[in-house]
Order: C-alpha cells, then structure tokens, then sequence
C-alpha cells in the first residue's frame, strides 16, 4: 500500500515518518508544499519557524529522509502540475491529511481509496467547527473520525473508524483540544492498520442524520468550560 503524507511543514512530515514507519506493509512518501493561497514569503518564513522549532535529531531525520527519496519538499503549491505529477508516479493508495487546505478532486482523485481525515467530533451528527464543544454542551460523547474526504465540510461518506474519546480530566477547552488533536498519529496509524486488515468495513457517513456546527459563541464556551470543570471534579 502507497502512502502519502500532505503536510505544510517539516516537523509535521517528521512526526508521521516517526509514527508509521515500522509498519511493514506500506510505503510511506511526504509531501511538504504550500496551500494554493499561501504567498511564498509567508511560507518559507513558516517553514523555516517549524524547522527550528525541530530537535537537532528530528532535523537529521528530515535530511535523512529527503536525500533518501522519502520526503519531498517544495514550494511550489499543492496543484502545481509538477507536484500533481509526483504525487501520480507515486500511484497513491491513501492520502493523510496534515495541511490546512480543503482538497479540490484534481488531487482527491490521484488516491485511490481517498484522504484521510482525522475529525474532532463524532460523524455524522458533529459535522464542521467546534464541535467537540457542541458535543459537550448537547450532553454527548467526543471523539474522533477518520474519514475519507470530499470536496464538502466533513461529508466524505466513508468513515474508516470511529472512537469515543475521554476528555472528562480536562478543565478547560484548549487543553482538551490539543489532547484530541495530538491524536492524529494515533488515529493515522489505526486507519491504515484497519485498511490493511481483512476485516476492513467502512461506516457510512450518512449527513442527513447530523449537522454543520458553526465556532462557538464566547458565551456558550464559557458554559462549556464550567461543564468541564464539573465533570473533571467529579
């Protein structure tokens, strides 16, 4: 299985080689480009930030693994007709999504089975922004989705797993956002296990049964925050 990581930056290409590796029964490739509506400058001074911000191991993996072939890192955008030719020699099983970019198909449709997204809130029912903090308000349970993309906002219709998480030791919003965001290797790794697996079944995304949650006024997250305060306390 072929493997491609599309990422913004280094230290996120780094920490997927570093998490997927050892798993014997793919090839893994990173791609390191810019967002179509991302200026040059501002990418490289971006790039450079999040390359100084690596330890000095994780910056000798990452030239380990560009002279290696394994990582390609470039700026031109991510529509680029010589990154859209890299990434189809690479004849793509799976995309993982580590960029802030809303794929159009011109790239969708290079993998074969699709991107993969790990989405902070429970499909379908918590589609779009904040909704791990709609989830808790409405009284329900977080988690995540790893799902394959579409051109729409969490409407891909095939979800890979679904898996509650416990934030119920965290007090705060932040905190409980970055642990479930944190997860994302996680989550990678157990999407491509259970694609790789005989038993693989996709759950259906069916948006009709959920909806699009918008970010969270400052008023209802300070009533989540009090809801999470109560909850860790118990």
């Amino acid at each position: 299985m072929n493997v491609i990581g599309l990422c913004d930056n280094s230290s996120k290409a780094v920490r997927i080689y570093k998490e997927l590796r050892d798993i014997e029964s793919i090839n893994l490739y990173l791609l390191v480009c810019k967002n179509l509506d991302t200026g040059i400058v501002r990418y490289f001074l971006g790039h450079l930030y999040y390359f100084f911000k690596m330890n000095i191991r994780d910056k000798l993996l990452s030239a380990s693994i560009i002279l290696r072939g394994t990582l390609r890192v470039s700026s031109l955008n991510l529509y680029h007709e010589k990154i859209l030719t890299w990434v189809k020699n690479k004849k793509p099983d799976i995309g993982l999504h580590a960029m802030g970019v809303i794929y159009k198909n011109s790239v969708i449709s290079l993998f074969r089975l699709g991107i993969a997204n790990p989405h902070i809130g429970l499909l379908p029912k918590y589609r779009g922004r904040s909704v791990m903090e709609w989830s808790i308000l409405n009284g329900d349970p977080t988690g995540i989705s790893t799902f394959f993309i579409d051109r729409g906002i969490d409407t891909g219709r095939r979800i890979i797993l679904l898996e509650e998480i416990d934030i119920s030791k965290f007090k705060d919003i932040i905190t409980a956002k970055n642990y479930l965001f944190s997860l994302d290797l996680v989550m990678f790794r157990k999407a491509i296990e259970k694609l790789l697996s005989h038993e693989n079944r996709y759950i259906e995304n069916e948006v009709c049964k959920g909806e699009r949650y918008y970010v969270m006024s400052k008023l209802f997250s300070s009533v989540v925050e009090k809801i999470m305060q109560f909850n860790s306390s118990g």
